[in-house]
């Protein structure tokens, strides 16, 4: 490991307890890049919760991949993780194939379009952009095109979902990074007019510099980005969602992993002094806690502060709940006060609490 990361350092604190929450983290180390080692089975697994977990942690593609060929497994977890596996391929699939034409019916209307996460992410962080699950495929257009891009969408036989409509997409997008449409097939598309609402976060790291042309399959080619303004996102995504989903971490993890160490410190470094960086800690100190990343230097050396270490139980309290936060009275309350917190400003906290009660409104269509 090069010198200027640690990757001896302690945990921030305790592992996760939990021998089918530990293993999940291994199945999703195993799958990163260049860190292919097995997971090891306990005796001590409850099988069904191990299963519930991994499919509220939408990582049951990564968990086959881990997994698949353990003749130590029971055979109804092998025959499982063997249907989610496929199912999970096949949905790739067919979004590699939707993402085709809808990256060609954009260029043909000349509206710039990036695809966030999904199949590219899955190649960078596990050399293999079909076993990450996905609900949905993430596009990137320019602030400025996206009635151009709605049009677009609406031409392709996609439709927003309620309480969106077409006609107010402009007045949605000024209060939300993002808006959801249904296609035909039933494929959802969700499109991003910014990759976060968080006043900022991003600013010093435009994704539209990073644009890179990822190889997913022969005669698939999509435009994404990376380097630190994917790590920068990564973070802020998972951030300001309470890192509720495993998933999200692993692939933050898997990200660290597979880039040079000099590189992560240089992205650590570029983040310092920025808005990016009091969510890019938080990353770091979960995912070294959980998967045993390397932390930039100076993490290492301090360790967390007193706001780092709220944030840190806060999000391994989030990981290890068995339910979604919507699906837990008050379960959001929490989420919401981690993006006032890594707002890094009272101004900047006051212009995301406001944004967020706009939001309301308007979903409700008050506002």
């Amino acid at each position: 490991t090069c010198c200027h990361l640690h990757a001896r350092a302690a945990p921030v604190q305790a592992t996760l307890p939990g021998p089918e929450f530990a293993l999940l983290c291994d199945c999703c180390r195993s799958c990163f890049l260049n860190q292919p080692d097995l997971p090891v089975l306990s005796e001590q697994v409850d099988w069904d919760f191990f299963l519930k977990l991994a499919a509220r942690h939408r990582v049951e593609g990564l968990v086959h991949k881990a997994l698949y060929g353990r003749h130590d497994l029971p055979s109804k977890v092998r025959q499982r993780l063997l249907l989610q596996g496929q199912l999970i391929a096949a949905d790739n699939l067919r979004a590699a194939r939707e993402s085709m034409r809808l990256q060609a019916a954009f260029a043909a209307a000349e509206v710039p379009l990036l695809f966030v996460k999904g199949l590219p992410l899955g190649l960078i962080a596990y050399g293999d952009p079909f076993a990450k699950q996905a609900i949905d495929m993430d596009l990137l257009v320019p602030a400025g095109r996206i009635r151009d891009a709605a049009a677009v969408l609406v031409g392709l036989g996609y439709r927003p979902v309620p309480p969106i409509t077409a006609k107010r997409i402009g007045d949605w997008h000024r209060v939300s990074k993002e808006s959801a449409w249904l296609g035909g097939v039933g494929l959802l598309v969700d499109l991003h007019c910014r990759l976060t609402d968080l006043p900022n976060a991003l600013e010093a790291f435009s994704p539209w510099q990073a644009e890179q042309l990822f190889s997913i399959a022969p005669g698939v080619t999509l435009r994404g980005f990376g380097g630190t303004a994917l790590l920068a996102y990564l973070a802020v995504h998972g951030g300001t969602s309470g890192w509720f989903r495993l998933k999200w971490l692993s692939d933050f993890a898997g990200v660290v992993t597979g880039i040079l160490p000099h590189d992560v410190e240089a992205a650590w470094q570029a983040c310092l002094g920025t808005p990016a960086e009091p969510a890019l800690a938080l990353s770091f100190l979960l995912s070294h806690d959980l998967f045993g990343t390397d932390l930039p230097r100076d993490l290492a050396e301090d360790g967390p502060n007193r706001q780092q270490l709220r944030l840190l139980a806060f999000s391994k309290g989030n990981l290890l709940a068995t339910a979604e936060p919507t699906e837990r009275r008050l379960g959001t309350v929490g989420i919401h006060l981690t993006q006032l917190l890594l707002a890094g400003s009272w101004a900047a906290g006051w212009r995301e609490g406001r944004r967020q009660v706009r939001h309301a409104l308007l979903a409700r269509g008050i506002y």
